[in-house]
């Protein structure tokens, strides 16, 4: 609203990102044209003990402990000018503190979805990176919430779907082309 963009929005979320995008579309409805979760989180999952590493972490930075033993690298598949500034970025102290508040609020934003519960048929894709378990079970779920949904899959790692650059080529495809059948 502050920079006056009009939408119509097709609003892409990762794992907890798609709490935020679930109540966006939900607020925003008139304004969102698809939603896509890639991976997402269920709210019926986890809580606000997920925080606790991410809490221990950050202890760990204030501490100074990741001067004294730097964690390893996991951003590799990024392009190689990328991969020391995205691990560095991922191991900010105020990136963990705040990753651990935004988990340490997981009921208070687990409820906000929950107001929200289906979105009539809006064009919904769901991107799985698992095909068992219960995870799976939960993305299946997710159907629910749109009569207008499909769920695929892609062999890749939760994380590895958004920093592997083949898994993210592949994803903008599985986009483009759900987008183009939605219209």
């Amino acid at each position: 609203d502050a920079a006056a963009i009009p939408g119509h929005f097709v609003v892409v979320a990762h794992s907890y990102g798609a709490f935020s995008s679930r109540v966006f579309a939900g607020l925003n409805r008139d304004r969102v044209s698809a939603l896509v979760l890639l991976d997402s989180t269920h709210p019926d999952t986890g809580g606000p003990v997920i925080a606790v590493p991410y809490r221990l972490q950050a202890w760990l930075g204030h501490a100074g402990f990741f001067q004294l033993a730097p964690p390893s690298n996991s951003f590799a598949s990024l392009p190689a000018h990328e991969t020391d500034a995205a691990n560095a970025v991922s191991h900010w102290t105020t990136h963990l503190d705040t990753s651990a508040e935004e988990l340490e609020a997981w009921t208070l934003s687990a409820q906000q979805v929950r107001e929200f519960p289906t979105f009539g048929d809006l064009p919904l894709l769901i991107v799985s990176a698992s095909r068992a378990g219960v995870h799976f079970e939960q993305q299946e779920d997710l159907l629910e919430i749109s009569s207008a949904s499909q769920l695929t899959f892609i062999e890749a790692e939760h994380m590895g779907m958004l920093l592997d650059q083949s898994h993210a080529a592949r994803l903008v495809e599985m986009i483009d082309a759900f987008l183009v059948a939605s219209k």
